[in-house]
């Protein structure tokens, strides 16, 4: 673009008149622009005024969210990709929500690095947040969500006594929406709700099941609680996170080669299926897997042996109030061909391609506080 404007005089730009923003929502341009065009709409063609929905992306979703919380109810849904609405627009001085809308089913997308314009300063990970508990209260949302991970598409989907909520982040996308994420949209959600003539939303089969990994083990070092069965679970000892360490003899020094979270075998034995045996005082423990296949492990062994053969973990088994840790992910890859993937502090095992990004890594340490 060098020289396009070398020749610009800002004398050139139009004398178009600024408009100062409303302050009532009754009277913004957007607002009523959207309202006319859908009654335009019905007038020209045969709609199903039942199956309307209004989706937007930016600053499209920003005017969409606009229109959601107060004239959501000409809508079955909405959905939007990469603006979150400041928590000011959502809830009063006083946290009071403000919505005439009323309840829907929403669709949120927050890719995991959305950021913002040059000089936007926000806490992005609390605007999100606060965008989702604010239709999560007025669905009436179960707030333990069933959590999906497909590829690189993180899925929390909550169930509401009067409408459904999904909240996807997409892993290692910027701002902006995925090819894919209308059909994401429809087949998960929109395909499966209308409004009926009296305002209410009527529910029916979507496309596809919006339910939980079938295998999922999800944990953190900062809880004791796993997230297995999609639901929080107890463990006998919370999780170590372990540094592999390489030394150099030469000078004494160390450097790390890997940071892995350790986790009670005889919790991984539950999680598996399989029969756990140990020693009185704890030390040495014996895994029978389902499959017949023995496990041996001891304290400070970073050998173990898999049907009497020897196999090296990523680090010796650790010892902690009488329970004996080792590696999830080495014991899930390994044992089990798994696919594992850590952020934010979670790691992630299921039995199918997964990537954990960093907003659905909150949601799952919400589960587990």
């Amino acid at each position: 673009m060098e020289g396009v404007f070398d020749n610009w005089d800002p004398n050139d730009a139009p004398d178009l008149p600024v408009q100062p923003a409303p302050k009532g929502w009754q009277d913004n341009h957007d607002m009523k622009f959207l309202e006319a065009l859908i009654v335009h709409m019905q007038e020209k063609y045969n709609i199903d005024t039942g199956r309307m929905f209004m989706q937007g992306m930016s600053m499209g979703n920003l005017m969409t969210s606009m229109f959601a919380r107060y004239r959501g109810q000409l809508l079955a849904g909405a959905a939007g990709s990469g603006g979150p609405t400041k928590p000011q627009l959502l809830f009063d001085e006083n946290g009071r929500i403000k919505n005439l809308g009323g309840p829907m089913a929403i669709w949120q997308s927050r890719p995991e690095k959305n950021g913002l314009p040059p000089g936007g300063r926000y806490d992005e990970a609390t605007v999100n947040k606060y965008a989702r508990f604010y239709w999560m209260k007025i669905n009436e949302c179960d707030p333990i969500p069933q959590i999906h991970i497909e590829g690189e598409h993180n899925f929390a989907f909550y169930k509401g006594k009067k409408a459904d909520l999904v909240y996807l982040d997409i892993k290692n996308r910027d701002h902006g929406q995925t090819l894919d994420e209308a059909f994401y949209c429809w087949n998960y959600l929109f395909s499966g709700v209308r409004r009926a003539p009296d305002g209410s939303l009527i529910r029916e089969k979507t496309v596809c099941d919006p339910v939980g990994d079938s295998f999922a083990l999800a944990c953190t070092d900062q809880s004791r609680k796993a997230w297995f069965g999609n639901a929080a679970v107890e463990m006998p000892v919370r999780p170590v996170l372990w540094q592999k360490l390489k030394y150099h003899g030469l000078n004494g020094g160390q450097i790390v080669r890997g940071e892995y979270l350790y986790v009670s075998l005889r919790f991984l034995a539950r999680v598996f299926g399989a029969r756990y045996e140990t020693d009185e005082a704890g030390l040495e423990a014996t895994l029978t897997l389902a499959d017949g296949r023995t496990v041996q492990a001891a304290r400070g062994v970073i050998g173990c042996l898999v049907d009497d053969n020897m196999a090296a973990m990523y680090c010796e088994a650790l010892h902690r109030e009488g329970e004996l840790l080792v590696s999830v992910e080495w014991f899930c890859r390994y044992l089990f061909n798994m696919n594992v993937s850590a952020c934010g502090g979670v790691v992630y095992a299921t039995d199918h391609f997964a990537e954990l990004s960093a907003f659905m890594a909150e949601i799952i340490k919400e589960q587990l506080l």
